[in-house]
């Protein structure tokens, strides 16, 4: 008898243990089922929430990259029209110090001009006197009678056509002074010549500068009846817009890698629960179907 209760005990053991123990694992699983569905529909959540925010991310950062290659290439255009327009001035300094000396030289040649006509006129005067005191000792000399009175004769008659012509040639002169003093004023006029017009431009146009950025606190309120346009600061460094979209461009791509971890790590743990909750259902399915053979 006691021989047959060490053997009939063990056997009881055994199936009221294996009885217990299925339905236990059966309940677990499916409370673990549960649960694990329910954070999976909360993970996968965040997942497409943040998908959607990667997606608005990586479109918006495609958006501030064409922006700002604009920029950049319009920023670069600026700076080649600085550059050439401060070349241009420098040259254009030289050509008025040159015109200024051009000037300086033309009246000085204008002077020459005019002494030469007065000792031409002083040179007829004192041949006609000479002439004169000539006849006074001998009336009788004349062109015919003596080769010097022909010669003082045909030198009168030669100055005579030359200050014939003073007139055309004080106009001319007068007139080379005039546009040499006009192309002087000009280039070199501190109200209107080409310097004071490209300075303004150069103004305008001003060289960017590193690290020379600032913030424009206010702006003038434009009037309702104003045509408003875009004008922007020059240089363009220091333009709202492109301080804005600097600023965006350098930060989207910090917030983008920022939303790609989270979206990734979201992801990955989407991915797990879906393969712990793939998992579950099918030890849920085997076991049933277990038990289903062994009724």
């Amino acid at each position: 008898m006691a021989n047959k209760n060490i053997k009939q005990r063990p056997e009881r053991r055994y199936h009221h243990h294996h009885h217990h123990n299925g339905d236990g694992c059966m309940n677990g699983w499916e409370r673990n089922l549960k649960r694990t569905s329910n954070k999976l529909k909360r993970v996968c959540a965040n997942k497409d929430s943040y998908y959607d925010k990667l997606t608005n991310s990586t479109e918006w950062e495609a958006k501030l990259n064409l922006y700002w290659d604009c920029i950049q290439k319009t920023e670069e255009m600026s700076d080649t029209v600085a550059d050439q327009l401060e070349l241009f001035k420098v040259h254009t300094k030289k050509v008025c110090e040159n015109t200024r000396c051009s000037v300086k030289a033309i009246k000085i040649w204008y002077c020459y001009v005019i002494d030469l006509f007065k000792c031409i006129d002083d040179l007829k005067e004192f041949l006609m006197d000479f002439l004169k005191e000539i006849e006074c000792i001998d009336p009788e000399i004349n062109s015919g009678t003596s080769k010097i009175v022909a010669c003082l004769k045909a030198l009168c008659d030669k100055l005579d056509e030359a200050i014939g012509k003073q007139k055309e040639a004080i106009k001319a002169a007068i007139k080379v002074v005039q546009k040499a003093y006009l192309l002087h004023e000009a280039i070199c006029s501190k109200d209107c010549g080409l310097i004071y017009n490209l300075e303004v431009l150069c103004d305008l146009f001003p060289q960017s500068s590193e690290n020379d950025y600032y913030i424009k606190e206010s702006y003038d309120e434009p009037s309702c009846i104003e045509t408003i346009e875009p004008v922007p600061t020059l240089p363009l460094n220091k333009d709202m817009f492109y301080i804005t979209t600097r600023r965006q461009h350098n930060s989207s791509k910090r917030e983008k890698y920022r939303i790609r971890k989270k979206y990734e790590k979201w992801r990955a743990e989407c991915e797990a629960l879906t393969s712990c909750k793939s998992s579950l259902e099918v030890a849920i399915t085997t076991s049933k179907e277990v038990q289903e053979c062994k009724k």
